[in-house]
């Protein structure tokens, strides 16, 4: 996958809390995707790393800290999470 397969990715607090990295994929990013199944184990920088499919989103579990999340979900996206709210 490159940069431009993802619509979005930020650090968000998983099921249990902990920091994870959820990416917003491209429909045809999506489409592919779901030929893996609702879950994967994927390579990141030579290491295993958990990987849930929903919808279009890609959930990675294993970062130490939110900031390494945000730090990964950028690194991974090229750019910065689109903002929560259009509202200012």
């Amino acid at each position: 996958m490159n940069p431009s397969d993802f619509l979005d990715g930020r650090a968000i607090a998983g099921v249990t809390g902990a920091p994870v990295v959820m990416l917003t994929l491209t429909l045809a990013a999506s489409t592919w995707i779901k030929r893996l199944g609702p879950t994967a184990s994927v390579a990141l920088d030579g290491q295993p790393v958990q990987a849930r499919c929903v919808d279009n989103t890609i959930e990675l579990d294993g970062t130490s800290s939110f900031d390494a999340a945000a730090k990964l979900a950028r690194a991974l996206t090229g750019k910065a999470p689109l903002p929560d709210s259009l509202e200012e």
